[in-house]
């Protein structure tokens, strides 16, 4: 799924996946072709492919590109010998206990793969950075503020979404931010309580009249 805000399109998906956890699609991809499926299996057996070699320059030239996308072969130009390895890579990866909950947002190295599309997912994995990244009642400029959130994702989204969130506050002046004392994981609507003030006023009002 895709969103525009600010004249830029964000993606945002439910199940996040890294490149190994997607390689046994392109590896079978690649093979539901006949064509390279042959050209696989004579390399694999004999180093060389004479279906390769009789195939005309256009598939000839799309059977490599789908070899070489799923890395079932190594080699420049038409020069290739393949690359079995990467079985061993699809085994391993399955093998390995992959993350569950929020935690599947987070890559190896602790960053944001993607953000979640489900709002109440989005606010636990917020919550999460905003535990690591902020000190309660400490107060950060925003150069501070980027240098906390860099290790987890693009700042400037980041940074949006934890005011967004209501787990940052910043100031009027928007030269501090800190960790805020709002119920966590919940989207704030800034304009709704905008809208909300002018009538609360004019109820306080009408009380005091009476």
């Amino acid at each position: 799924m895709k969103s525009a805000k600010n004249g830029k399109t964000e993606w945002i998906v439910d199940q996040p996946t890294t490149p190994d956890e997607n390689a046994w699609r392109s590896v079978i991809a690649a093979l539901a072709n006949d064509d390279a499926r042959r050209v696989f299996a004579e390399l694999v057996v004999h180093q060389s492919s004479p279906a390769l070699d009789n195939l005309p320059a256009g598939r000839r030239r799309r059977v490599l590109s789908a070899l070489r996308r799923a890395d079932l072969v190594a080699g420049e130009d038409e020069n290739v010998a393949p690359n079995e390895s990467v079985f061993r890579r699809i085994i391993d990866n399955a093998a390995r206990p992959q993350p569950v909950g929020v935690e599947r947002f987070f890559g190896q190295d602790g960053r944001i793969t993607t953000y979640p599309a489900n709002l109440d997912v989005r606010g636990e994995l917020l919550e999460i950075v905003a535990e690591k990244a902020f000190v309660p009642e400490e107060t950060l400029d925003e150069a501070a503020v980027n240098t906390r959130l860099l290790p987890f994702s693009d700042v400037a989204v980041l940074r949006r979404y934890l005011v967004d969130y209501g787990l940052v506050a910043r100031q009027s002046s928007g030269s501090g931010y800190r960790l805020t004392s709002r119920p966590r994981g919940r989207r704030i609507d800034a304009e709704a309580e905008e809208r909300a003030e002018p009538s609360e006023q004019a109820h306080h009002a009408a009380s005091d009249h009476d």
